[in-house]
């Protein structure tokens, strides 16, 4: 009985009855927890569903962009802001000029590479850095 799990809602119910019938309900309550199965990550059932309904681009641009403190860093996160995901090329919105040309170095591989292991595989090849409003 021990990795017994009920299948439906009306073994749990059964299940649980007998577990009133023979503990009482106070330990019934505590001894019906052994047959439930394990939690799981709300985010992660969310993101399996979406993978189901919505492209992968769609996907993979969400992340990027819940993530982009952890991909560019506090300071880089003040002036960039990740807006769109086609053709495997980052667009990336930068509010000042000076940092357009920043950007354009070692730092945008840097940030490429954070992007790839953030979502496991290579979803962007390229960054484009444009300034706001295009």
């Amino acid at each position: 009985m021990d990795n017994y799990k009920p299948a439906n809602k009306h073994d749990f119910t059964a299940l649980y009855s007998s577990l009133v019938a023979w503990y009482g309900e106070d330990r019934a309550r505590n001894e019906i927890t052994a047959y439930c199965p394990e939690p799981v990550n709300a985010a992660d059932t969310a993101e399996k569903l979406l993978r189901k309904v919505a492209p992968a681009t769609i996907i993979s641009r969400e992340r990027i962009k819940n993530h982009w403190e952890d991909i560019a860093g506090k300071q880089l996160t003040m002036f960039t802001t990740p807006i769109g995901l086609k053709n495997r090329c980052l667009y990336v919105e930068v509010k000042h000029p000076a940092w357009l040309r920043e950007l354009k170095g070692t730092v945008k591989d840097i940030l490429i590479d954070k992007i790839n292991n953030l979502c496991g595989r290579t979803v962007c090849k390229d960054i484009i850095f444009i300034p706001p409003g295009r």
